[in-house]
């Protein structure tokens, strides 16, 4: 998805100057004296006065973000189990958003670890959710009845969901076993599909297809 600098820029105040670096990625100059590199609608590396460096996914652990955070910064990013660790010159962290390191490459925030069972009962979680959709009769269309965090959209057509950066309504989901249209839709949006393909699929009536999209949108959001 395309966006321009006057969208990515859209209602943030204080901005000094700007300019873009990459695809969908730009260098804000703030008033206060950070300097980010934003990506898409979020400041994903911030350095500021002192020069320490924040780490921020926006909740989107995608291979854009990983690829920018890796080129803007000293620092290298790899996923393991769908987990991401930061590696440094000092030590190698598990990533988590708002991380804070100083210039030479130590956290200054809070060491956060992965509760690694924890993670492999969620992925278990997951796995058997979208099973659900094998024993339905029919694969649920996006309606008006929906969850509105996810059946909603914003005029950058995010859902209320990614836009208040929540992620509750979708643990929700797993726990309660809700599966509906909207949150199909936008898995399969969000695995880079066309809305004409997601008809398609619809059409072809492919469960695998929404399954593997399903489980691929709710690690991204989730893990």
């Amino acid at each position: 998805m395309r966006i321009t600098k006057r969208e990515s820029l859209r209602g943030i105040a204080g901005i000094k100057a700007s300019k873009k670096i990459a695809n969908n990625t730009y260098r804000v100059e703030y008033e206060n004296g950070n300097v980010a590199t934003r990506l898409h609608f979020t400041d994903i590396i911030t350095v500021n006065k002192y020069e320490d460096i924040i780490l921020n996914s926006g909740g989107w652990k995608s291979l854009t973000t990983k690829a920018r955070i890796n080129e803007f910064t000293p620092f290298t990013i790899y996923q393991k189990n769908h987990v991401w660790y930061v590696s440094t010159s000092v030590g190698t962290y598990d990533f988590y958003d708002g991380m804070t390191f100083d210039f030479s490459g130590c956290l200054i925030s809070e060491d956060r670890t992965v509760d690694l069972e924890k993670l492999s009962e969620l992925k278990k979680a997951i796995k058997k959710f979208c099973n659900l959709l094998d024993n339905l009769e029919s694969i649920p269309q996006p309606s008006g009845g929906d969850c509105w965090n996810c059946h909603l959209k914003s005029g950058e057509g995010e859902s209320m969901g990614d836009v208040f950066k929540s992620v509750e309504h979708l643990q929700n989901h797993i726990e309660e076993g809700y599966i509906h249209g909207s949150l199909l839709v936008n898995a399969l949006l969000d695995s880079g599909y066309r809305r004409e393909q997601v008809g398609l699929f619809y059409h072809l009536n492919d469960r695998s297809i929404f399954k593997r999209s399903l489980r691929k949108y709710l690690i991204k959001k989730l893990v």
